[in-house]
Order: C-alpha cells, then structure tokens, then sequence
C-alpha cells in the first residue's frame, strides 16, 4: 500500500503505542508483507511461525509482539507492542484516504416516494430510487444508483454504496 503519505518511525510508533528497537530515524512510506516489503514499508509479525522471515524481509521496520527475541531482527527496525495486529491495524489507519464526504440532502436525480421518511441529514446520491413507505434513518448515505424498494427500513449512520439495490 504505497501512497504519498510517510511517517516517521517515532510518529508510528507512538500511534500504536510501542516501543522502537533498532534505527529510529526511519522514513516510513507504505505498508507490505513480510514477504513484499521493500525499504520504506512497515510490516508485522502476527504469527510467530513467520518470524525467520523478519531477518530477511525488506521492510525498514517490523511491529512485533513483547515476547519477540531483538536478536533476530536482522537490519530491521523492530515496533515493539502489546498487539501486533492491533498495532499494525492502527499503522494502516495513518496511510488511510480521508473518508469521503458526502453533502447532506436529497440529489435532484433522485425519485423518493412522496411517503418515504428521510431523516435528518441523510445523503441520497443521484439517480437513486426510493420506494413507498421506505424509511431511512438520520445521518445515512444512500449512493448513487441505488434503489430501495418499498418498505425498506434503513437505520442511523448506515452506509449503502453506489448501484445497491436493496427490496
């Protein structure tokens, strides 16, 4: 997972509150496995059967787990953490796009049903279909293409992506 984002090790490292062994001054600019990590990327060990493969990745840095022997870190930089997945989970977080944004309200393409309840700051995208007596909760995107039969009930804070027909 590379993009235009990079961190510093330290920046990481205190994101998933861990605790740096090795070269601290890392430039960290994508995500990899163990096996397709290249200088830049950070990796996590998740499984202890895998942890010869540390010595020999790529990766500019490993999470690793507490129990995880520092001798056999090989050139890697180590992110020592409670838990490593969580850890790692936390570390793609930070290379994340930004959510997408949606404005509020009910695009002009749109048929709603003159008996279907939108609530209170729900998306619905361009041609999206709206059935009769449908409900859909406040907060909700509905995106474009959609359709939603009669009598569908949506909740709060849903998320329905684009071209989803829901009956």
């Amino acid at each position: 997972m590379n993009n235009e984002k990079q961190f510093s090790l330290e920046k990481i490292a205190e994101t998933i509150n861990g605790e740096i062994y090795g070269e601290t001054n890392c430039i960290i600019t994508g995500i990899a496995s163990l096996t397709d990590a290249n200088e830049g990327d950070i990796s996590f060990l998740g499984n202890k059967k895998y942890a010869p493969q540390i010595a020999s990745c790529g990766a500019s840095a490993v999470i690793v787990g507490k129990d995880f022997n520092t001798n056999d870190a090989g050139k890697c930089s180590l992110i020592i953490c409670d838990v490593p997945n969580l850890g790692f989970a936390k570390a793609i977080e930070l290379f994340a796009p930004p959510p997408i944004e949606y404005a509020r309200g009910i695009h002009p393409s749109a048929v709603v049903a003159e008996s279907a309840v939108i609530g209170e700051g729900t998306h619905i995208g361009p041609c999206t279909v709206i059935g009769k007596n449908s409900v859909i909760g406040s907060h909700s995107v509905i995106d474009a293409g959609t359709v939603l039969g009669q009598e569908v009930k949506v909740g709060d804070n849903a998320l329905i992506y684009a071209n989803v027909s829901i009956r």
